[in-house]
């Protein structure tokens, strides 16, 4: 019966989601808001992860990521969402807090594109987009 139980929590934890816009998403967020913050606590004091988390946020800077299509504008709420990188360092997933406009378009920014080689993988970035 353990087994069963185990089974059952594990195929419901893998298995992938597709939310009602179309890209699939492998955990809740809540899920990979408890992995990011893990990450965090585990490595933020590791000259190799504050480097790479520099370069990010330089690379993020320097291409004006986060301003195209002009999702900013599309709500005034502050939202929340996490990127999960590959060990290539390419975005693979978008995880967002809420589902709706502003959130659907960073994830159209993000998803896929290609980024520097994160030291470890997979990476996550919490991002807080705000609203204007």
């Amino acid at each position: 019966m353990k087994i069963t139980a185990i089974v059952l929590i594990l195929s419901s934890t893998l298995t992938s989601c597709t939310n009602k816009r179309g890209y699939e998403q492998p955990y809740s967020f809540e899920d990979i808001l408890m992995l990011s913050t893990q990450q965090w606590e585990m490595n933020s004091d590791q000259e190799e992860y504050e480097n790479f988390r520099n370069d990010w946020i330089l690379f993020n800077n320097l291409n004006s990521s986060d301003e195209k299509d002009a999702c900013y504008k599309l709500g005034s709420n502050t939202e929340q969402m996490i990127l999960v990188q590959n060990s290539n360092g390419t975005i693979q997933y978008v995880i967002p807090e809420n589902k709706n406009d502003k959130t659907e378009c960073f994830v159209k920014i993000y998803l896929g594109k290609k980024y520097p080689k994160p030291p470890f993988s997979p990476f996550y970035h919490l991002m807080e987009k705000r609203g204007e």
